[in-house]
């Protein structure tokens, strides 16, 4: 018989939170951090389990998942758990949002583009989702 999982405390318990597009430095010294602070750490961006996708960039997998997701997944900069870290509470992430000039419009061109381009390499195998993995029982993850 497996051991139930010790519930997690501190400011950020029953946060999700995935890294994407920082440098394995930067993700080794934050992984520690998200964990100090009650909230559980996940390698993959499940949809529907990741509830903040911290990230320097737009340009990752990672980010338009989460970016057009119909759950609310708080995309925010490392700079945002530092400040967690260092008042020990749950920071606003409003102020820490990434500065974006990304829009629904251009993800909607983005996946249009991937579809075309997937219509026309089509062999009649199957395509693998760009990254994005149907995990039995949740949502789409992406690595």
């Amino acid at each position: 018989m497996l051991a139930a999982k010790k519930q997690s405390s501190g400011p950020l318990s029953g946060l999700t939170i995935c890294l994407s597009g920082l440098t394995p430095s930067s993700k080794s010294l934050l992984r520690p951090l998200i964990t100090s602070l009650g909230a559980t750490y996940s390698k993959d961006l499940n949809v529907d389990l990741v509830t903040h996708l911290i990230t320097n960039t737009e340009d990752s997998d990672k980010f338009r998942a989460a970016f057009r997701s119909k759950n609310e997944i708080h995309i925010v900069k490392e700079e945002w758990l530092n400040e967690c870290v260092k008042t020990n509470k749950r920071v606003k992430e409003e102020h820490y949002g990434l500065d974006t000039l990304y829009g629904e419009e251009d993800i909607q061109d983005e996946q249009d583009e991937q579809d075309e381009q997937q219509d026309e390499q089509q062999d009649g195998g199957e395509e693998d989702g760009e990254g994005v993995e149907k995990d039995k029982g949740h949502g789409p993850q992406v690595r």
